[in-house]
């Protein structure tokens, strides 16, 4: 079923995203939604999200409601193309910063938006991997090996896939489309797989995704900052490895200030991963006291000054 949180009076700009499950959609409302809704008010942006999978699971290409994501803007097509014209789809594990600007603001929508988890990084994709399995090795597991899974290079990524490489990975977690001009693109590419389609994202969509955008001549890629799909896990890495300390990782008033302070310079954080990093934006400290514009307006101006 799909419900409309926030209807925007004077465009047809929507975020959209599907959670599924009653544990998924609790999580979703009570840790992220409140940012959204925030962020919907201050820009006038539509919102929306869907509770139920996109095909019926007898299909034989029925898949994990990760691969949902491509059905949904066929689905809004066909019932609200007169209400909705471009959007934003987000996984539910992303918070948005009080501070974070119009995501359609500069969108083409000619174009598909998309944020690359490779290029344009706060430092090189292989120094952050490396820090990343260094800490896990470390203070996590003895047997997490070095090289992995998150260092694999793009070869070897699309190869282990059984498709031709291509020149960027992108996450995702964030994409903006036009309903009409890409709804069918999306929804094709679902079809293309049975059910069961084995990829190193737990049966995601991602590498698939990423080979027919990037491969299609219809398909024109808009590049967006880094800052609207910062990823948390390159966050903890670079500025605040500590958490991976015994006496640190449990500490959600310390964790919630370290979320706070990736928001002051980025604008999406996204807690992609199934490991503890991935689970530390279910916080009740997060914004408990002050979740506004004026306080991180005045918390950005004051560092800026300094």
């Amino acid at each position: 079923m799909l419900y409309f949180l926030r209807k925007p009076k004077k465009n047809k700009n929507y975020i959209i995203t599907i959670a599924i499950g009653k544990k998924h959609i609790k999580d979703w409302k009570r840790y992220a939604l409140p940012s959204w809704k925030y962020y919907c008010d201050r820009h006038d942006i539509g919102l929306v999200y869907y509770n139920k999978f996109l095909d019926n699971e007898k299909s034989q290409c029925f898949k994990t409601p990760t691969w949902h994501r491509l059905l949904i803007g066929k689905f809004l097509f066909l019932n609200f193309k007169s209400k909705i014209e471009n959007v934003c789809f987000l996984d539910t594990d992303i918070i948005i910063s009080p501070i974070a600007p119009n995501v359609f603001q500069n969108f083409d929508n000619k174009c598909v938006g998309l944020i690359s988890v490779r290029k344009n990084l706060p430092a090189s994709f292989d120094l952050i991997n490396r820090k990343i399995a260094v800490f896990r090795k470390k203070f996590l597991d003895t047997s997490y090996p070095l090289k992995g899974i998150l260092n694999y290079s793009l070869e070897e990524l699309y190869k282990i896939h059984n498709l031709k490489t291509q020149k960027d990975e992108f996450c995702a977690g964030v994409f903006l489309f036009n309903l009409k001009r890409y709804n069918d693109f999306f929804y094709k590419i679902y079809f293309l797989y049975k059910k069961n389609t084995w990829s190193i994202t737990r049966g995601g969509c991602q590498t698939h995704l990423n080979y027919h955008l990037q491969s299609s001549k219809k398909v024109r890629i808009q590049r967006f900052n880094y800052k609207f799909q910062a990823i948390w896990l390159y966050e903890m890495a670079l500025k605040f490895p500590f958490l991976y300390l015994k006496k640190y990782k449990s500490d959600q008033k310390l964790i919630a200030k370290c979320i706070e302070s990736s928001l002051l310079e980025n604008h999406f954080l996204h807690f992609a991963g199934s490991l503890f990093e991935g689970k530390m934006w279910k916080n009740n400290y997060l914004f408990d006291e002050n979740f506004n514009l004026p306080f991180f307006k005045k918390m950005k101006n004051s560092i800026m000054n300094i």
